[in-house]
């Protein structure tokens, strides 16, 4: 019986192959995931509400160390938008505490957030990097600490709102063709979901638009397949209501 023989290169091939996918289920065996979750992911400060506390929970088995960091988000929504770290609560007009916390298992702790500054005739636009520090890397059997091994540490990113005492609300619509403009002429931001364009009043077809935050004075302008209206649901906090265009 002849022997087989396999040419080289197709052994060298196969045998790094082989190598990657060991590494791969190294890698894919050594990630650990952070175990947190957040009451809420916007919160709203506004009128005689200029204070809110949100709750941390920890999800998992082992202790999480959590660090809290704002930033003032200038120009928000726009080309030039940025975002400021200022450390004194005064002057970035937003007071966290404790912005450090030690969280067990199965157990949360509350921050509280204050506006330092009263509200203007604009909104106030915060990011809270929420983010845990440490943690236990966990290693698959038979790989030593010494080994690779990889930790990936998954945070928030908290939006808060400082809404102005009198709310504005001025939204406006139009297409022209497949172009349709949005523009919030108004002083507080909106959220426009579950767009559709309706060549009928009941028979509508789903946007291929993702759902968007539009901040005071911001434009957004996207392309539609159909010359037929479009239409979203708009919520200004928990106030609903319809938009159209012609």
């Amino acid at each position: 019986m002849k022997s087989l023989r396999i040419p080289l290169k197709l052994m060298a091939v196969t045998k790094c192959f082989h190598w990657l996918l060991a590494g791969y289920l190294i890698l894919s065996s050594s990630l650990s995931y952070a175990s947190i979750s957040v009451s809420d992911l916007v919160v709203n400060l506004s009128g005689n509400s200029l204070s809110k506390n949100i709750s941390i929970h920890n999800n998992g088995t082992t202790t999480e160390y959590v660090e809290i960091n704002p930033l003032l988000v200038e120009h928000p929504g726009k080309e030039n938008e940025k975002k400021a770290a200022i450390k004194n609560p005064r002057e970035l007009g937003l007071l966290i505490t404790p912005k450090k916390l030690v969280i067990p298992p199965g157990q949360s702790r509350t921050v509280r957030m204050v506006s330092t500054k009263q509200p203007t005739d604009v909104d106030r636009i915060y990011r809270l990097k929420v983010t845990p520090t440490t943690g236990k890397l966990i290693t698959p059997k038979g790989i030593t600490k010494s080994q690779i091994g990889l930790k990936l540490i998954i945070g928030y990113n908290l939006l808060v709102i400082v809404r102005p005492l009198k709310e504005k609300h001025d939204l406006k619509i139009a297409r022209q063709g497949e172009l349709v403009t949005v523009v919030n002429l108004g002083n507080t931001n909106v959220k426009l979901e579950n767009g559709v364009q309706c060549s009928q009043p009941k028979v509508c077809v789903k946007l291929a638009v993702p759902n968007k935050r539009l901040y005071a004075g911001n434009t957004w302008q996207f392309k539609v397949k159909e010359d037929h209206p479009v239409k979203f649901e708009t919520y200004y906090d928990a106030q609903r209501s319809l938009l159209q265009s012609n």
